[in-house]
């Protein structure tokens, strides 16, 4: 399995998942896409600490989808990295643009610019 499903937002606010009519900004709302963070993967490929290959991939502790010029990341396919948005829709990127896709369902942010949403 080469491929993440998008927990991170969700994670933070408490919850298990995610309603497609929570995501404001579906066409740059990440879903899914290439597992390239070298952290999820077991020696030889990756380095992970645990000896079992997690096929169940997602995101809410570990940032798995990095791209070839991020420290970790692996070039999976010479033209980047694949990237499955909310509205159905996949494009391939070199690395993260914060003005085409997002981890948080309301803004445009990064990874681990994602944070609990305050009450």
């Amino acid at each position: 399995m080469n491929y993440f499903l998008e927990a991170r937002w969700a994670h933070l606010q408490g919850r298990h998942n995610i309603k497609f009519t929570d995501v404001r900004l579906s066409s740059e709302y990440i879903i899914s896409g290439d597992c390239t963070g070298a952290r999820a993967y077991i020696p030889p490929f990756g380095v992970a600490a645990y000896t079992t290959v997690d096929v169940d991939k997602s995101d809410e502790v570990d940032e798995h989808m990095l791209f070839a010029n991020e420290p970790g990341g692996l070039n999976i396919h010479r033209a980047g990295d694949n990237v499955l948005f909310a509205d159905g829709h996949v494009a391939c990127f070199r690395a993260f643009d914060v003005s085409a896709m997002t981890y948080d369902v309301n803004e445009m942010k990064a990874w681990g610019d994602v944070a609990a949403v305050q009450p």
